[in-house]
């Protein structure tokens, strides 16, 4: 379940249920784990809220910085930026980024799937997220 802002992936059929009740940071960090199965760690708001799966990091480190996550975002190359031992990609949501962290590289379809699903959280909630 997602709770604590950890995300268990074998769970989540039953969090997909009740991903009404989450907030949207929470939501789209769902989404972004569903998404791809590299993705072991998703950060959002800077680095100040961080949710855990059961796969397990490369990165040796378990700190972080919130510079290096405004470099990651501020980057002219949004995708497999290095991080340690293992990699952070950029997705946006609106304008919040949200940091995927993950063990070897994202394909170009592994991108397109998380692009998607983002997208696919957006159109569910339509009345959240009024047109611009």
């Amino acid at each position: 379940m997602a709770h604590h802002q950890y995300i268990n992936t074998l769970e989540m059929s039953d969090i997909l249920k009740q991903l009404h009740l989450l907030t949207i940071h929470d939501s789209v960090s769902v989404m972004i784990v569903k998404a791809c199965d590299k993705v072991v760690k998703v950060y959002a708001l800077g680095g100040f809220y961080s949710y855990f799966t059961e796969r397990h990091t490369n990165r040796k480190a378990q700190s972080w910085n919130s510079s290096d996550f405004n470099s990651f975002q501020h980057s002219e190359a949004k995708y497999n930026q290095e991080y340690g031992e293992a990699y952070i990609s950029v997705f946006f949501f609106k304008d919040d980024a949200f940091f995927a962290e993950h063990n070897e590289p994202l394909t170009d379809e592994d991108i397109g799937g998380i692009l998607h699903e983002i997208k696919e959280y957006e159109d569910l909630f339509p009345n959240l997220f009024p047109a611009i």
